[in-house]
């Protein structure tokens, strides 16, 4: 009996761009990892750009108007220039394809990078409460030339919106977490530009410059919070935490749309490093089946489940029937026959 004398025959292989995945797998998956460098590299520059250049012209005018707004943004601004140079830098090395030292590739560097954006995020939040509470309780705080801050301030908005959509796109279809959590500071940019916006307008029209300190403050609690749900983000893929539940579902539908050529499965086993999903399983198949015929249906539950997925590691171990219950002594259960004739009718079957 074929796998009987096999015992275990396991298989695994990547996802790549319609690539022959027997014959050219490696080649296969290098040309896609460069494809993606490309693609999120263009993302990076466009962040390190856009950041660089508003975290000068806002520093500039914060100091020349003495709005805490100003300076707030100015601040946050500065950590999204690190934040971006980082993103910048990770993104590169995480599209590199697996070596001999890194086995299963490079993308837990990008949960990395993620998080200690976020962890920058609780440094600009802070920071910001406590400018926004010195500024508060300063004697004769005032703000001057409101409507230089007013200017720089709506041109800052414009700017971090069209990175935001480009960056929030790409990491979309990349699935980066670097990429998303840095289009999550150009997010927060806009969101507390605006609030620092209507805080100079009230300025100017009510002469109240209390607004200043409070609406920072309020930005800062706003970042605080998406600092926190991405840190969570972070912390679920470096703990191999297992894919969302629709993805389980999808992965279980599809192993059981072929649940008519094996016994049972068992052992699956999910997690995602960067953007690459990983899947094991193991899988129970007739004892008397050949090593072709097993070979075949992992193929087919593979290339199904590479149609699901964009990026994806698959390793099947492929199990005779017997191996963790008993032998079927009398009656085949994959079959449904008594068990002495199961190989007659495969010569059959096989002439």
């Amino acid at each position: 009996m074929f796998l009987e004398e096999l015992l275990i025959f396991s298989k695994s292989k990547h996802n790549h761009d319609h690539h022959d995945h027997n014959d050219h797998s490696h080649v296969g998956v290098r040309a896609h990892a460069h494809y993606h460098s490309r693609t999120s590299a263009q993302a990076t520059n466009l962040a390190l750009i856009a950041t660089l250049f508003l975290f000068c012209t806002k520093m500039a005018v914060a100091i020349y108007t003495e709005s805490v707004g100003v300076l707030s943004e100015s601040i946050h601004s500065g950590l999204d220039l690190i934040s971006s140079f980082v993103t910048f830098v990770v993104i590169r090395k995480a599209a590199l394809p697996a070596d001999t030292d890194h086995p299963f590739g490079h993308g837990k560097i990008e949960s990395l990078s993620a998080m200690f954006e976020s962890g920058l995020l609780f440094v600009a939040a802070g920071y910001i409460i406590y400018e926004g509470v010195a500024r508060w309780n300063e004697v004769g705080h005032h703000v001057h030339n409101v409507e230089l801050g007013l200017g720089v301030i709506f041109i800052s908005m414009v700017i971090n919106w069209l990175v935001y959509i480009q960056n929030r796109r790409v990491a979309k279809e990349e699935e980066s977490l670097a990429i998303e959590t840095n289009a999550f500071h150009f997010l927060t940019d806009i969101f507390s530009s605006l609030a620092v916006f209507i805080s100079l307008a009230l300025v100017a029209i009510t002469g109240w410059t209390f607004w200043d300190p409070l609406v920072a403050i309020i930005i800062a609690i706003y970042i605080f919070w998406v600092a926190v749900e991405q840190m969570k983000k972070c912390v679920s893929e470096l703990a191999d935490t297992a894919l969302p539940k629709e993805e389980l579902d999808t992965i279980v539908k599809t192993i059981e749309k072929y649940k008519k050529s094996f016994l049972n499965y068992h052992d699956l086993r999910t997690r995602k490093v960067g953007a690459l999903r990983h899947i094991d399983l193991h899988l129970e198949i007739c004892s008397e089946q050949k090593v072709f015929e097993a070979h075949k249906l992992c193929d087919e539950i593979e290339d199904e489940l590479m149609k699901k997925f964009k990026k994806i590691h698959i390793n099947i171990h492929v199990e005779p029937c017997g191996n963790h219950e008993p032998s079927c002594e009398s009656l085949c259960a994959f079959y449904k026959i008594p068990r002495e004739q199961v190989s007659i009718q495969r010569k059959q079957v096989s002439t």
